[in-house]
């Protein structure tokens, strides 16, 4: 024991941590970790939405294509349709919604697709006016025109 200028003892000290602040360390280092790890789950989560609604979208849209064939050749379908996109994409579903415009040969077409929880399922949709100018004036054709809205619910 070494011996103070005052006469008070004073005990051998080495340099170096206790133990208070070893485990304040290690809790600290614990949050940090557990933060990361919360953070990178919310990312993977984000990207796979993310790829989803783009498969849903570019799926919208083939079936868009579709019905705007349908109008060309005078076979658009007034019934509310419905299916899936199997086997490529069997956890996606469609339907399909087309009505009468204010014009003899102008339809309105939805799409929707959904894919996810069906008890919560995400969605997109497209909407556009479809014209049959087949039956306008002989030709062979139809033009796609209107917006296309798209959207995700439940995410």
């Amino acid at each position: 024991m070494r011996h103070l200028r005052n006469g008070m003892p004073q005990a051998n000290r080495r340099g170096g941590f206790t133990l208070i602040e070893m485990i304040v360390a290690t809790i600290l280092l614990a949050i940090g970790v557990l933060a990361s790890v919360g953070v990178i789950d919310g990312s993977e989560h984000a990207a796979a939405t993310a790829h989803d609604l783009e498969i849903a979208s570019y799926l919208a849209s083939e079936k868009m294509s579709d019905a705007a064939i349908q109008a060309s050749e005078g076979q658009i379908n007034t019934d509310q349709q419905q299916g899936n996109f199997s086997p490529e994409h069997p956890n996606f579903h469609w339907q399909e919604s087309v009505q009468q415009g204010q014009f003899t040969n102008l339809y309105l077409v939805t799409i929707v697709v959904q894919w996810g929880n069906p008890a919560s399922p995400h969605s997109t949709e497209i909407t556009s006016d479809l014209v049959n100018q087949q039956a306008n004036n002989g030709t062979n054709g139809s033009s796609l025109t209107g917006s296309a809205t798209g959207g995700s619910n439940g995410l």
